[in-house]
């Protein structure tokens, strides 16, 4: 390995650290947050999650029964339900999501809260 090789190296490795660390830092947009419910594929529940210092709760209804989300500090989590309608209560035990690729879960009734920013997303390719 000659030295320019171990140069080149080294500048490929701090590039990398270097876009790592300005997508982690001006990544996001700064626009509006949203989180999402979705039940049955179907967007039932859209909150801005924006500058929501105090706790605040809301209601979605799915095959006659009733959930609940908590909205704080820029965060969303869904509240336990009862063991009849989800035995595991994995979904409330996910806890806090603020970010747009985390999302919360609940097969049993299918549920999925996710986050979304105001930005139509882009298609990037499309295979056949």
């Amino acid at each position: 390995m000659t030295k320019w090789d171990k140069i080149l190296i080294a500048f490929i490795f701090v590039a990398s650290i270097s876009g790592m660390i300005f997508t982690a830092a001006y990544g996001t947009n700064g626009g509006q947050r949203y989180a999402i419910v979705n039940v049955n594929g179907s967007k039932v529940k859209k909150i801005s999650i924006e500058n929501t210092k105090e706790a605040k709760n809301y209601e979605f209804h799915f095959d006659n029964h009733t959930g609940t989300i908590e909205v704080k500090d820029g965060a969303v989590r869904m509240l336990e339900m009862s063991r009849e309608i989800c035995l595991e209560s994995i979904c409330s035990d996910t806890g806090w999501i603020e970010k747009k690729y985390q999302s919360i879960v609940c097969l049993p009734n299918k549920i999925v809260v996710s986050i979304e920013d105001g930005q139509e997303a882009e298609i990037d390719m499309i295979a056949f």
